[in-house]
């Protein structure tokens, strides 16, 4: 027969693993907007430890697949069958007697997704409560990303090692002292230039119809000075030949 102390140190243990609290915000249908104050709420679930028996509870957000393992009374204790991921705590140091809390869930956390739950993280006693599947949108990741396959540290960093390098052709390169100096810039036509002969002045055609004239001038000049040489002739040479002539007979 067991003693009063045994049964005692049973019914303490059997407590330690009795949930002091039911998840009533969110449930399954709640669909929340992540950059926004939303609220987490709660009630005592009547069994033993009871809510103002606790403290120091830390509500954390996770993404991931949970499966039923047993279910007692109004709520369900879940075990995981499927990788889950730790998002962030929403709050810490949390008196369970309070019923419900005010938090804020950064958008940069995760994707939009249906996959999101809580768990309340009591130590005083220790216990772990999971809420019901619901729904976060306004997260800054795509629609497509599931939560429940990817880690903790895909959501914060990035491998950009398999990125395709975004090339540009420089207009100008310019190389150390004693090369060269390339560029890129397509090379511009030189225009040709075509010399046509200039056109006549009206100067020039007003003094074409003069020409003549100054021809018959010079052909006027050119009589003038026969004329005179032949009377040069006459009067200097012929006329005395003529008077010797005359004398002599």
């Amino acid at each position: 027969m067991m003693s009063f102390f045994s049964l005692a140190a049973l019914a303490a243990v059997a407590g330690t693993v009795e949930a002091t609290l039911y998840p009533t915000q969110p449930v399954q249908n709640t669909v929340l907007q992540a950059g926004r104050s939303a609220t987490i709420r709660w009630i005592d679930d009547g069994k033993s430890p009871l809510m103002w028996e606790s403290r120091d509870m830390h509500i954390e957000l996770y993404g991931g697949e949970v499966s039923a393992s047993h279910s007692h009374r109004h709520r369900v204790v879940y075990k995981s069958h499927w990788p889950q991921a730790h998002l962030g705590t929403l709050a810490n140091n949390v008196d369970p007697s309070v019923l419900s809390v005010e938090v804020w869930i950064s958008p940069e956390l995760a994707s939009n997704s249906s996959d999101f739950y809580i768990r309340f993280i009591g130590k005083h006693p220790a216990f772990t409560v999971y809420s019901s599947r619901f729904t976060i949108t306004g997260m800054a990741g795509s629609d497509s990303t599931n939560v429940s396959t990817i880690p903790v540290g895909a959501l914060t960093n990035s491998d950009t090692s398999g990125a395709v390098p975004y090339k540009t052709a420089p207009i100008f390169t310019v190389v150390l002292p004693g090369t060269t100096l390339t560029s890129s810039q397509l090379p511009v036509q030189t225009p040709t230039t075509i010399s046509a002969p200039s056109l006549p002045s009206h100067s020039s055609e007003a003094k074409s119809p003069e020409q003549p004239e100054k021809a018959d001038q010079r052909n006027g000049v050119v009589g003038r000075v026969d004329m005179e040489k032949l009377k040069f002739r006459l009067v200097f040479i012929l006329w005395p030949a003529l008077m010797g002539i005359t004398m002599a007979m």
